[in-house]
């Protein structure tokens, strides 16, 4: 793309505002020929019917407009002349603007007038002029703004309370997206490298452009300056602040109040800038004192920085990074308050900043509450877990939808499954095959074996309507595992297979690795070559009894985990259902005493009670569970 320099660029919107201002002279002449044709093209086209004192009318609000643009075409002549001058930001710069907006919007109010009688193209120019005046007023707030800053910055230098900015600049973003920033008296724009990216609304300054920085200094030898006496001056250094605390509230030393003129004094509400060793620490003043030369004094302007904008955004990482590319030193780093003045400022509106501090310091609040309160926040969050899968077992998750499937057809469908699975000779007959159903005296029987018996006291908990109770072995067929001996070394060399162990699995979480690997020897000797593919659900039943995970490969376990494979679960719905929870249901089985803890058996995990929702209904307490681990875990980090 071709770059137009600056300057070309202003003196061709020059000679094109000139040419204009020859332009509207000449149609003021020609206007009422030019007014006649358009009023006879409406007429003919039959748009409107313009006639008799109508015409007059049409003929003084054209006039009007012409006047208007002929007047903003000079005051964009004057601005453009003072652009060249390099004087944009002056009061006389925003008058101008401001006129110019102005007749923006007396153009656009003619043109609405006009409208009445050519329609189209008068609501058309009216909508553009209008556009324009607002385009102008956003410019024209802009460079007041920082034209207050600069008389601000200029009346303090005059009164010898400041000095007088050597790095003073001003950056803009151009046409081309990129960062220019004018320096001095120069007005050479040079390139800025942006550090991040910002909204439309704010701007890239220079801290020293919006704020005076100013270093302390240090009474010299200070021995001889420090006091005892209540009426010392607080002297004020790095080691009074407390790590992590936005405010300097009192001092260990006092100096003689004849220290004042050699040192720096500073007043409540001043704000701080470690320079030397922990460069870049932010503080506020609530006490007044002198500082050494460790310290920067900075003193915002007024209505521009928001102070406590200011410390939050010192403290960012981000800006962080920007004065450690600014300080300076081999043995001892340390920041110069030419280099501070040059830092490179994100500047937001000033409303918006004080809307940033509110938001910041609201959720400030809430990690203070997390970091005092994380034991408790800890224990919250389990039992809000806890409380999440009992809901979800009982059936009080998510609403119940009368169309879904009820789970007495799917579990015919599971029989059907299974029958088909022995027949052909892949699974065995489940001995504990059964069918649990609610009687009309709300008693709760199992049919087993030909015969009917009541299991009231065995049920934990009701059910909804669409809910069934089944044995864990009607829902599944689960495969016990082995550890090979370790005395056979063919057993363990030769890695083949992963073999997990307890220790591998990651509850209600994924395994991507074990620690340890069984051979293809192994394998078929103990395993008759058997592997539990990648999907695979997985649940210890031994000492650590219900902690379950998926196999995000192919592999084997111990004789403390079962392989658990669902009946009818194309797309693991069941399998996503279990993993949620049986960790709960296992709680509700009779557990074996065993000398290192308690176990279950194959018998009792077979006889495991399972509350069976329907299909449809397991997916939509597997999704929800899932937002709550996700909401909770976000909490806990």
């Amino acid at each position: 793309m071709l770059k137009i320099p600056s300057k070309i660029s202003i003196t061709i919107s020059i000679a094109a505002s000139i040419a204009f201002f020859v332009l509207c002279v000449a149609l003021a002449f020609y206007m009422p020929g030019f007014a006649s044709l358009m009023i006879q093209a409406v007429n003919d086209l039959g748009i409107s019917s313009v006639e008799g004192a109508n015409e007059l009318i049409v003929l003084g609000l054209a006039y009007v407009a012409l006047i208007f643009i002929t007047i903003i075409d000079i005051l964009l002549f004057m601005l453009l002349l003072r652009v060249r001058e390099g004087k944009v930001f002056t009061a006389e710069s925003v008058s101008l603007i401001r006129g110019i907006s102005w007749g923006c919007y007396v153009v656009a109010g003619v043109f609405c007038g006009l409208s009445v009688y050519f329609v189209f193209v008068g609501l058309m120019v009216a909508f553009v002029a209008a556009f324009l005046g607002l385009c102008l007023r956003v410019v024209k707030n802009v460079i007041e703004e920082a034209t207050e800053i600069k008389a601000e910055k200029e009346a303090l230098v005059k009164a010898g309370k400041i000095k007088r900015d050597k790095h003073e600049s001003f950056i803009f973003k151009g046409d081309d997206n990129r960062y220019y920033e004018t320096i001095g008296n120069d007005k050479i724009d040079t390139v800025v490298q942006e550090p991040f990216s910002l909204p439309d609304s704010w701007s890239w300054t220079n801290l020293g452009f919006i704020a005076d920085v100013a270093r302390g200094g240090s009474p010299r030898p200070i021995e001889n300056y420090i006091t005892e006496s209540e009426e010392g001056v607080n002297w004020i250094k790095i080691g009074d602040t407390v790590p992590g605390c936005k405010y300097i509230t009192h001092t260990k030393e006092k100096i003689i109040p004849a220290g004042i003129s050699k040192s720096r004094y500073v007043e409540p509400g001043d704000f701080l800038l470690s320079n030397s060793m922990s460069f870049g620490r932010p503080y506020i003043l609530k006490i007044s004192g002198c500082i050494h030369d460790g310290w920067l004094v900075i003193h915002p302007q007024a209505n521009v920085i928001y102070q406590d904008f200011l410390f939050y955004a010192l403290s960012s990482p981000c800006i962080h990074t920007l004065f450690v590319g600014l300080a300076s030193g081999s043995t001892v780093k340390n920041l110069k308050s030419d280099s501070v003045r040059l830092l490179k400022f994100p500047l937001p509106p000033y409303n918006e900043q004080k809307r940033i501090v509110s938001q910041i310091e609201t959720l400030l609040k809430y990690v203070d509450i997390i970091d005092t309160e994380a034991e408790t926040l800890e224990k919250s969050i389990t039992l809000a877990k806890q409380k999440i899968l009992d809901l979800a077992i009982r059936g009080k998750l998510v609403p119940q939808n009368p169309a879904d499937e009820p789970a007495s057809a799917l579990l015919k469908k599971i029989k059907a499954e299974k029958d088909a699975l022995v027949k052909a000779g892949k699974i065995k007959k489940d001995k504990h095959e059964s069918f649990i159903f609610k009687g009309d005296d709300n008693c709760y029987y199992e049919q087993l074996n030909g015969k009917t018996v009541d299991i009231s006291e065995e049920i934990p908990f009701d059910l909804p309507e669409s809910w069934c109770w089944c044995r864990f072995s009607t829902l599944v067929n689960f495969v016990m595992g082995k550890t090979p001996a370790r005395s056979q070394k063919e057993f363990w060399t030769m890695p083949f297979l992963p073999w997990v162990s307890i220790a591998d699995m990651i509850p209600g979480g994924v395994i991507t690795e074990t620690k340890e690997f069984i051979s293809s020897n192994a394998l078929s000797h103990c395993f008759s070559g058997r592997i539990s593919p990648a999907g695979t659900l997985i649940m210890s039943f031994k000492l650590t009894i219900g902690r379950v995970s998926i196999l995000n490969m192919p592999a084997q376990h111990n004789e403390a985990i079962i392989s658990i494979f669902p009946f009818v679960d194309q797309e693991n719905i069941h399998r996503d259902y279990l993993l949620k929870i049986l960790p709960l249901m296992v709680d509700f089985v009779k557990k074996s005493p065993a000398i290192k803890g308690n176990t279950l058996n194959s018998d009792s995990l077979s006889k495991m009670l399972i509350p069976l929702p329907p299909l449809a209904e397991q997916k939509r307490i597997v999704t929800c569970i899932t937002q709550y681990e996700t909401i909770l875990k976000s909490i806990q980090e």
